[in-house]
């Protein structure tokens, strides 16, 4: 029998639940290889950082957007017109990461089915159970090569640093009801690491 004055144990009946808040972290990635050293990076509120607000370069190739460390964040919230979709650059480089992070053990690829098709789904998932050893370095985007084929159709090349090596992924990215849907990842791996193999 407890009385009155004893203390209630935790979960018991009549505690309160605690309440739980999540907030965006700040930026603490150092700025990708290609962007301006002194470019200030501010938080967009989801925990991802926004890009630069530099003028765009006439190059098409750019620094990589910031990496996402939580959900893929993908605005699924896009007109269905192709002219308002969001920029296939930055898109490449977040699906790109999340992909890898997901073959990588960092993430699940349950979050990339809405961004994928089946076929690409099924390859990503073959791949990450074909990887025997999970990595504990995340890869790190490095610069991401855009050409759009279409007004609704992009392809890209992008260079991902996982640790000491380097890879490089095509990924082909189509309009699909208002938003980007990759319908092609590939993954190839460069240098030594590939020619022992």
């Amino acid at each position: 029998m407890a009385d009155s004055t004893s203390p209630r144990r935790p979960g018991g009946i009549g505690t309160t639940p605690a309440v739980v808040r999540r907030l965006p972290l700040p930026a603490t990635q150092p700025p990708y290889d290609d962007e301006p050293a002194g470019a200030a990076r501010q938080p967009d509120g989801t925990g991802t950082t926004a890009g630069t607000g530099d003028p765009p370069r006439r190059s098409s190739t750019r620094a990589a957007p910031p990496a996402t460390d939580g959900a893929l964040a993908l605005s699924p919230a896009v007109s269905r017109g192709t002219g308002e979709l969001p920029d296939p650059r930055r898109w490449v480089a977040k699906l790109t990461q999340a992909a890898l992070e997901g073959i990588h053990g960092h993430r699940s690829l349950q979050q990339l089915v809405r961004w994928t098709d089946e076929p690409v789904h099924q390859a990503l998932t073959r791949r990450a159970q074909a990887v025997r050893v999970r990595s504990v370095v995340r890869p790190r985007i490095r610069a991401v090569r855009l050409c759009r084929v279409e007004a609704a159709i992009a392809e890209s090349a992008a260079v991902v640093q996982l640790g000491t090596r380097t890879l490089a992924v095509a990924v082909r990215l189509e309009a699909v009801h208002g938003r980007w849907l990759c319908t092609a990842f590939e993954p190839v791996e460069t240098g030594p690491a590939r020619l022992s193999r």
